[in-house]
């Protein structure tokens, strides 16, 4: 006598299988802020990177020929833009006629040049406290800090 085994099907029924794809998009949703973040933190990595490479180049311009460079493009980085798309910014502050950026009315970033990056909004302020600067990679302290307008 052929007594017919317990029946068994192979693979997933379609409920279990909304349930996997429901789990799974919760968890892709979940980790696009941490995803994004991580990816600005590189961001802002690079520019300060760039901004501390952009400092030495213009130190050597100034060791060579003791003055400072009028423009980015006098040490042949006129043309560099940082992470966002955007240019840097140099001001040179030294040789007077150009108003300084400032943290604080009346105190100074720096007392020889200004080296930043406008930040992902492309917008700054001579202020870097100010809401639109924020998000700016300043260098300040002449070279003593470079970081976010907002760590300053």
């Amino acid at each position: 006598m052929n007594v017919p085994g317990p029946v068994t099907t192979a693979g997933f029924s379609l409920i279990e299988l909304i349930v996997i794809v429901t789990v799974l998009g919760v968890l892709v949703i979940l980790s696009i802020p941490s995803y994004s973040k991580l990816v600005e933190t590189a961001k802002v990595g690079r520019c300060t990177t760039e901004i501390r490479v952009l400092e030495k180049d213009i130190n050597a311009y100034f060791i060579d020929r003791n003055a400072l460079p009028g423009s980015l493009n006098d040490i042949g980085r006129g043309d560099l833009r940082d992470p966002w798309g955007n240019l840097y910014h140099y001001l040179n502050i030294a040789d007077g006629g150009v108003p300084p950026r400032s943290d604080v009315p009346f105190e100074d970033l720096n007392k020889d040049f200004d080296l930043y990056s406008v930040g992902p909004d492309g917008a700054s302020l001579p202020d870097i406290k100010e809401a639109v600067s924020l998000d700016d990679v300043a260098r300040a302290g002449d070279g003593g800090w470079v970081g976010l307008g907002k760590d300053f």
